[in-house]
């Protein structure tokens, strides 16, 4: 359970409304969209880039597996985080066992179906 938390200006937040409110708006400026400029992006499209062939590309669209995801984290460096959510990878391995079902299904969900997207 959080009882209080420092918020995005630095602020104590104690009162459980206003926990929620400080994850909300520190997730929403986290995970902000990027702007692409369409001439970079058509230039990237460009390049002469080779088609992967079928046999690695059926591979390649198989779901993740708890074991791809626990060895990714095992190769990360101590005391860094994988992404802008903060949660260092210490936690990941530490809670493992009870992450790695939650943390698989998340992974292919993004994967597969549309990405989180904040609300």
């Amino acid at each position: 359970m959080v009882n209080k938390i420092g918020d995005d200006n630095c602020m104590t937040q104690q009162n459980s409304l206003a926990i929620l409110e400080a994850f909300s708006t520190h997730f929403l400026n986290a995970f902000q969209t990027i702007d692409v400029q369409e001439d970079c992006m058509n230039n990237m499209l460009q390049c002469n880039i080779r088609p992967v062939p079928p046999e690695i590309n059926s591979t390649l669209i198989e779901p993740i597996t708890e074991d791809e995801i626990r060895k990714a984290i095992s190769q990360g460096k101590q005391h860094k985080a994988p992404g802008a959510d903060g949660i260092g990878l210490e936690f990941c391995r530490s809670e493992w066992n009870t992450i790695r079902t939650e943390l698989t299904q998340i992974m292919n969900c993004m994967f597969t179906d549309d990405p989180i997207v904040a609300q």
